[in-house]
């Protein structure tokens, strides 16, 4: 199976960034199939997160360490006093059994909060950090999120049309931006936010490492 991945940036080989036994299925082509759970999250914890964004100190978020609006329209926040725990129970309770492993407790680094207004959305792109995107962070002030998995909560709805889908192209895949949808996958798993033609698309972004 071509998959997408393969003509984007390699991962980096450095250690702390991938688990050994993650590369090691992903090098070997071992498939992995992304995890929907629709309502999971409540919507009060939902508008609370995005209440507490509007009162951080936001920035221009990057992909591969640039910051590029045709390639990513996004501003971020790290919200380090917020209470994520309802995203370590879906990694508990719904990723562990779909999946069939464990996960290490915690994130890898703090989650962040993104708000992607009408615009390009994120273009097509893997999750798995880059000996590319480490160089440019010496510099940049960017987070650099290592993991093996991506936990994406999603905040707000957008109507039907309104766009800010999470799309999966190698599985024809589009998750529509409903507020409490939370999905996992892979960090190779190749996705794109879909273009926002109206409103904003409000999202938290997590890594977990496997146990």
């Amino acid at each position: 199976m071509q998959r997408l991945y393969d003509n984007l940036p390699e991962p980096t080989t450095k250690p702390g960034y991938l688990s050994k036994s993650i590369l090691n299925d992903i090098q070997a082509k071992v498939p992995s199939l992304p995890f929907v759970k629709t309502g999971y999250v409540d919507e009060s914890i939902c508008n609370a997160i995005i209440a507490r964004f509007h009162e951080a100190d936001a920035f221009a978020r990057s992909y591969q360490g640039v910051v590029d609006k045709k390639i990513r329209h996004c501003m971020s926040a790290p919200l380090n006093d917020c209470d994520f725990g309802v995203l370590e129970n879906f990694i508990q309770q719904q990723m562990s059994p779909f999946l069939g492993c464990t996960f290490k407790a915690g994130f890898s680094v703090n989650p962040l909060v993104n708000a992607y207004p009408v615009g390009v959305g994120m273009a097509p792109h893997h999750d798995m950090v880059t000996d590319i995107e480490l160089k440019r962070a010496e510099t940049n002030n960017q987070p650099v999120m290592g993991g093996d998995y991506t936990i994406i909560l999603l905040l707000n709805d957008l109507p039907k049309n309104a766009g800010g889908e999470v799309h999966f192209p190698d599985y024809a895949l589009k998750v529509p931006c409903i507020k409490g949808t939370c999905i996992a996958f892979r960090v190779d798993v190749v996705h794109e936010v879909l273009s926002i033609v109206k409103g904003v698309r409000y999202s938290v972004v997590a890594r977990v490492f496997v146990d």
